[in-house]
């Protein structure tokens, strides 16, 4: 994460805050030096540390999707523009050359293009026909 634990920038009681009508929300948090009270941080540091959050929880469901939608123990490789009879090959995303595919330089990751495919060999054939 690139965002630091929130300075601490006071403390109040916590029967303070239940006097005023207030209620301890995300903001607060309990401090073990001051018993009996809620240590007090920047609320633009909540909200960024909250932002960077959601965006590590996106992150991890985005690539949850894309492991889930990928078959363990089996060969991938780029079947676009193949001709008859070749062989697919790596990404050019490993390779560092992204500007020599279209369809590169719009994803982040080659799982998530359409042409990043299990390469089928003949025994998966006559294992299917099976």
């Amino acid at each position: 994460m690139s965002i630091k634990k929130p300075e601490v920038v006071g403390y109040i009681a916590k029967r303070d805050l239940e006097h005023d009508g207030c209620r301890l929300g995300p903001v607060c948090m309990t401090a073990d030096s001051w018993p009996g009270s809620v240590a007090l941080i920047r609320l633009s540091e909540y909200e960024a540390l909250a932002a960077e959050c959601e965006k590590l929880r996106e992150d991890a469901e985005r690539w949850r999707a894309i492991s889930q939608k990928r078959e363990l123990g089996k060969k991938y490789g780029c079947h676009c523009d193949l001709d008859e009879g070749m062989e697919p090959d790596g990404c050019v995303i490993d390779s560092g050359e992204r500007h020599n595919c279209i369809y590169a330089k719009t994803i982040e990751v080659k799982e998530q293009c359409e042409y990043w495919r299990v390469i089928v060999t003949d025994s998966d054939v006559q294992e299917k026909s099976k």
